[in-house]
């Protein structure tokens, strides 16, 4: 999994998305990825937590009592906890660089298990639902939001070169694929709800080039904030003719 973010394309990520946010929906999609349901007295791991604002979001608007954010990128986990002392959550919080296929947990260590948009760039699906299965608690929940592809597979040469475009891989499953390596972990009550049209009606109302272009100048690297700013109009673009589906899949632990 390559790391392709800094200080320019992370800035230009949060002036479309939000502050904190490096994937599609912005805080809006938090709504739609939980659904109603709080994280009260829960501890929570935010695999793929980037610059931490769905993190800081899990304690403040869904309740969690603790959450462990990790992500391969050492400047996306110095940005989360910044973001967590920044909003007087950093008791409640903590972050670290994690790299390689074991988690760095104890088995039944989560009640919880949260990523946004993260498991496309995985390669090794089953491998890492396997480890998410081991740390979960018996009926822990995970919540998954990622960037998934129809079953003909469609313009998949053009989603790898969209994100080859910002030096990053991709490894997009279908959403039987997806469904399938759960259940082969030992999830239950696994299921997919594809939200390709709230993503869409979301990004209508992203910033024209003149309101980017002034965002942008706030950041030091401005070349690679606009590389990432072309990326994420020609992402949507694949997004509008169906080749990349926004779908949030959900799995229990059993007891």
């Amino acid at each position: 999994m390559e790391v392709g973010y800094n200080r320019g394309n992370i800035g230009a990520l949060e002036v479309d998305l939000g502050s904190g946010f490096l994937s599609p929906g912005g805080p809006a999609s938090m709504d739609w990825m939980m659904e109603g349901t709080d994280f009260a007295d829960c501890t929570v791991l935010d695999f793929g937590c980037g610059s931490g604002g769905p993190a800081c979001l899990l304690v403040s608007r869904l309740g969690a009592q603790r959450v462990v954010g990790i992500d391969v990128g050492a400047y996306q986990v110095k940005r989360a906890r910044e973001a967590a002392v920044q909003q007087g959550l950093s008791d409640k919080m903590s972050f670290q660089q994690v790299a390689g296929e074991r988690l760095p947990f104890e088995t039944d260590s989560f009640d919880a298990v949260f990523s946004k948009d993260v498991i496309v760039h995985v390669e090794n699906k089953r491998g890492l639902f396997a480890e998410l299965f081991r740390i979960l608690r018996p009926d822990g929940r995970l919540i998954i939001s990622d960037h998934l592809i129809p079953e003909d597979q469609r313009e998949l040469n053009a989603i790898h070169e969209c994100w080859r475009s910002v030096q990053m891989t991709a490894f997009p499953a279908t959403v039987g694929e997806t469904e399938e390596l759960l259940g082969a972990c030992g999830f239950v009550d696994v299921r997919s709800v594809d939200r390709t049209q709230l993503y869409l009606e979301a990004s209508s109302g992203a910033l024209n080039g003149d309101e980017r272009s002034a965002k942008i100048s706030e950041h030091l690297n401005t070349d690679a904030a606009a590389d990432w700013l072309q990326y994420i109009d020609d992402y949507m673009g694949l997004v509008v003719q169906g080749a990349i589906l926004f779908v949030h899949s959900y799995g229990v632990k059993p007891h």
